[in-house]
């Protein structure tokens, strides 16, 4: 998932693969250890993440942008 994440370049081509994705990253942190293999710096999820974030922003795709930041904020809470 986060291969494919990383993939997006265009959030507008993109917008349905990165809304499913969202969707399967919100119910994979809800599992602790989910939430610790996501925060392992070897995989760089956090760089997949911050990427992907810059790129909403620059699209000004409101819901995409806080959809990530849930993600994100509940990954990284540990």
């Amino acid at each position: 998932m986060l291969e494919r994440l990383a993939a997006i370049q265009d959030t507008s081509r993109s917008r349905p693969l990165l809304q499913v994705l969202l969707k399967l990253f919100r119910l994979c942190v809800k599992v602790e250890r989910n939430q610790e293999v996501l925060t392992e710096p070897q995989l760089g999820a956090m760089t997949v993440f911050l990427d992907t974030l810059q790129l909403c922003l620059k699209a000004e795709a409101d819901t995409l942008t806080q959809q990530l930041l849930d993600v994100s904020a509940t990954s990284y809470t540990l």
